[in-house]
């Protein structure tokens, strides 16, 4: 029989030792878990994401550009940081209050708000970006100041520059086709060559610190000339250190092709087609009789095109565009980040962007884009055709048909005689129709929480909050449609001329003076001669 109370045995303190150690970490388990269920997320992870997300979408949306956006950010940055701190001080000081609140009701505590570890990370990133931003915007502005040149022309630092002058010849038929590359320099191109031969004359520069060094890069700099019978090739090789400015004058019948990786392309004189590639420098086109064509790829270039005969086409990226005299069609299709203006165009207008899509049969007028919200035109043969959205529109003198789709931004249209179909529908934003006074045409406008008005004592039906107005004025005819929420609805009588049956003429740009000829001397009086004395006769 076991004996009572049981003998003692040396390991059952060890034994209980290791159960007391595990009821330890149990019990600091459980006030960990309790801690973590208590813990409340800070706002400022959320916030964040919702900022950097509508910034991005601003971008994609063309409303912000991508080195506004950096520029901004490396100057601002720390205004992130001071923002979430303040969040947090204001979250800490909410707490603060709820504790002392439920202590004084006799209620648990609740749990304070943290500051998560994938948003900690999250700002110090935002901090590195910052900080690289900023120096990279310092590194820009400094290479401007000093050097004058672009991200892509980094070796212009490597040297001094050393200046030299050449020139070539090359026979060419006057229908003939040219093509130049260049990669490094400004290209012009006249069309005032009457000899039959190409004349070329090249600038150029490198950047060295030797003297002999800079005279072996302006000789590869030296240009050639390949092709036989009508078709020749002016190629301009790379060097590094070293551009070559082009001055080109060929006959004007000849055919130009013109690729320029980083320099300005100038074009006049010539009644040939011209196409233009470049990607980082502006093109301007004047005085063509013919079908131009440009293709650029730099947010920052410039376009512009003047006194062309013939159709003129745009496409890629583009900082500003500028577009004046043209007899033919105009197609502007690029996503143009900068301020657009286009006059007086015999022929279809149609401007293509991610966000505009504006056409029209003839621009006698101009139409003006600015970087902000505005459109304006005038002067418009239609149809007119605008779908856009987030812009304020103004349309005057349009005659012929017109359809206007808008999304928050005013619309006024302004009709001449004849009338057309006009069919404006908009969304958060006011419209504003005027027709001529004595035309005769079907009304359906609408509108939801707005007004409506109109000078021809229509009879409103509808309630308070969705007015409608119907009716048929004089004898009836196009049916003029409106559409819009959000904004108010007025129909008005307007007294503008009508477009001319034909466009006015188009100024000629000619390349040479005119040769004024010198003024005739002025003939000398004739004198009389003094008639003879008279010899009186004797009685």
């Amino acid at each position: 029989m076991a004996s009572y109370p049981p003998p003692y045995s040396g390991a059952d303190w060890k034994a209980q030792r290791q159960a007391m150690k595990a009821q330890a970490r149990i019990q600091r388990n459980q006030i960990r878990m309790q801690r973590r269920a208590m813990r409340r997320g800070s706002i400022v992870g959320p916030l964040l994401l919702v900022t950097l997300g509508v910034t991005f979408l601003l971008v994609e949306l063309g409303r912000l550009d991508w080195w506004s956006v950096t520029d901004w950010f490396g100057h601002w940055w720390p205004v992130l940081l001071i923002a979430a701190g303040v969040v947090l001080l204001a979250e800490w000081a909410v707490d603060q209050h709820t504790q002392q609140t439920r202590a004084a009701q006799g209620l648990p505590p609740v749990g304070s708000r943290i500051l998560g570890g994938g948003v900690i990370w999250l700002l110090i990133f935002v901090a590195i970006i910052g900080g690289f931003s900023r120096m990279a915007a310092r590194t820009w502005d400094w290479n401007n100041d000093h050097f004058r040149f672009g991200l892509g022309d980094w070796d212009r630092a490597l040297g001094d520059p050393h200046d030299s002058d050449a020139s070539m010849a090359q026979a060419i038929p006057a229908d003939g086709v040219l093509t130049v590359d260049n990669p490094q320099g400004d290209v012009i191109v006249t069309g005032t060559s009457d000899d039959g031969q190409m004349h070329v004359a090249i600038h150029k520069q490198v950047f060295s610190f030797k003297d002999d060094d800079a005279e072996r890069k302006a000789g590869e700099l030296q240009p050639s000339i390949s092709g036989d019978g009508g078709r020749l090739t002016l190629n301009v090789p790379s060097v590094e250190g070293g551009h070559a400015d082009l001055t080109i004058d060929i006959p004007h019948g000849v055919a130009v092709t013109v690729t320029a990786e980083r320099g300005d392309v100038r074009v006049s004189g010539l009644h040939a087609p011209v196409t233009v590639n470049a990607n980082h420098g502006n093109v301007d086109l004047s005085g063509l009789t013919g079908t131009a064509v440009a293709h650029m790829h730099n947010d920052d270039a410039s376009f512009s095109a003047h006194s062309v005969t013939g159709p003129v086409t745009l496409d890629g990226r583009i900082g500003d565009i500028n577009v004046s005299d043209v007899h033919g069609d105009v197609l502007l299709q690029a996503a143009a980040s900068g301020e657009t203006h286009v006059e007086r165009v015999d022929g279809g207008v149609h401007f293509l962007t991610h966000r505009t899509d504006f056409q029209m049969a003839r621009l006698d007028g101009e139409f003006s884009l600015d970087t902000g919200s505005d459109l304006s035109a005038d002067q418009m043969l239609g149809p007119v055709v605008l779908k856009t959205n987030d812009r304020n529109i103004s349309l005057e003198r349009v005659q012929g048909n017109v359809n206007v789709v808008n999304t928050n931004g005013s619309v006024v249209v302004t009709s001449a005689f004849p009338l057309g179909t006009i069919t404006v529908k908009n969304r958060r934003g006011s419209v504003d129709v005027g027709v001529p006074a004595t035309a005769g045409f079907t009304v359906l406008a609408s509108t939801r929480h707005g007004s409506m008005e109109d000078d021809f004592d229509l009879p409103k039906s509808g309630s308070e909050d969705y007015p409608e107005l119907k009716g048929t004025v004089g004898r009836g005819g196009p049916t003029v449609t409106i559409e819009t929420t959000d904004g108010d609805v007025t129909l008005r009588k307007s007294s503008v001329e009508p477009l001319a049956l034909t466009p006015p003429a188009v100024p000629k740009l000619t390349m040479v003076p005119p040769v004024v000829a010198a003024p005739k001397a002025p003939k000398a009086p004739k004198v009389k001669a003094p008639a003879p004395p008279v010899t009186p006769t004797k009685p």
